[in-house]
């Protein structure tokens, strides 16, 4: 017996008819003689404690009574198992090795362009007179068009 099949059992146990529940209860207490129910008349007792006949005796009568229980079981380890598989994936997505020269290469980029971004902020005060000299000739079209008149 798995544990699909144990995991059933345990929850099947609440969703069985109340006739049905209580010829189990029997049976157990058939197998297990100094068992007691709780004060709320529940029974607590290790799956493991019952014999297989009757674990499969139980088990048959969830899948007579309620078989949506060992669906829903199913679904829930199903569920537990699917991140390990989703895990997987991620390292399928290595980057192939690159030669000396497509290495050497890619250096040389992203030197020119760390070059560039040096250039920017070391000489931002050249770079930003650029843009600004564009919107002050516009801006300043108009000021001197404005003062022109």
């Amino acid at each position: 017996m798995g544990t699909l099949e144990k995991e059933t059992i345990s929850a099947g146990l609440m969703n069985l008819p109340d006739d049905v529940s209580m010829q189990v209860l029997e049976d157990i207490k058939r197998e297990r003689p100094g068992l007691d129910a709780e004060d709320d008349g529940t029974l607590e007792l290790d799956i493991d404690s019952i014999s297989q006949g009757l674990l499969w005796k139980i088990h048959g009568l969830i899948m007579k009574h309620a078989p949506e229980v060992e669906d829903a079981i199913r679904k829930t380890i199903q569920g537990r198992e699917s991140p390990k598989t989703a895990a997987k994936p991620p390292p399928k997505k290595k980057n192939k090795p690159m030669s000396s020269v497509d290495q050497e290469h890619h250096i040389k980029v992203l030197e020119q362009k760390l070059g560039t971004y040096q250039r920017q902020s070391s000489g931002s005060h050249s770079q930003e007179p650029v843009l600004p000299t564009v919107e002050d000739e516009s801006s300043g079209d108009e000021s001197s068009g404005s003062e022109e008149e």
